[in-house]
């Protein structure tokens, strides 16, 4: 009936790290990475080019610049001829980066909903499990007892004793259902925040052990 030894922080950390919101994320910076891409290659871009011409020596002597190749730069400009297909392919790359973003918040918050659902019912679960072992299954018990006493001494009926008996069992099957109960939250957490999580121990637990 323990609860996590972290606390919500590291397990929304571990709950919005978890594939089913990570994909989506990493889906729409691919998307936003063509959107970027096409829209570049819409933009004209400069061209720039050398090139030289062997002339050789001058059959003269004496000649200014004999042997030096002239070297010719050149520059242009790239114009893209296609460009409605550039911006048509930017269009839907953006529009599906959109829709990737709105698909990662939601997970985003439907995984924190989650993790906040199964915190509650752990801690709801645990509440439960306490107050039958400390109060009530304590006090059925020590009711159960006085009576069955009572009945052998004669100071009781056969029917005060069963009504004891019925009570302590009512709540036995009540702790044993809020222990199913914590099992099954305990699992939605772990399925939630995609890793098994540690259970704290109870001063219960700890004394149950230490006894002979």
């Amino acid at each position: 009936g323990g609860l996590p030894t972290v606390g919500r922080e590291t397990l929304l950390a571990a709950a919005v790290a978890h594939p089913r919101v990570e994909v989506p994320v990493l889906m729409h910076d691919s998307a936003e990475a063509s959107a970027r891409r096409a829209f570049a290659e819409r933009l004209p871009s400069v061209v720039l080019g050398v090139d030289w011409i062997e002339t050789g020596e001058a059959r003269q002597a004496g000649v200014e610049g004999s042997g030096t190749d002239p070297v010719i730069v050149m520059v242009g400009v790239r114009l893209p001829l296609w460009q409605q297909a550039y911006g048509g392919r930017e269009a839907e790359a953006r529009a599906t980066a959109a829709a990737y973003e709105a698909e990662a918040v939601a997970a985003s918050t439907r995984a924190e909903a989650e993790l906040d659902q199964a915190l509650a019912a752990l801690a709801d679960a645990s509440r439960r499990i306490a107050l039958y072992r400390g109060t009530l299954i304590p006090q059925a018990e020590g009711a159960y007892a006085s009576v069955a006493g009572a009945y052998q001494t004669g100071r009781s009926t056969v029917a005060a004793t069963l009504i004891a008996e019925r009570e302590l069992l009512a709540l036995s099957i009540g702790l044993a259902r809020a222990q199913a109960d914590h099992a099954t939250a305990w699992a939605r957490l772990e399925e939630v925040v995609g890793r098994a999580v540690e259970v704290a121990r109870t001063a219960r637990q700890d004394a149950e052990e230490e006894a002979p």
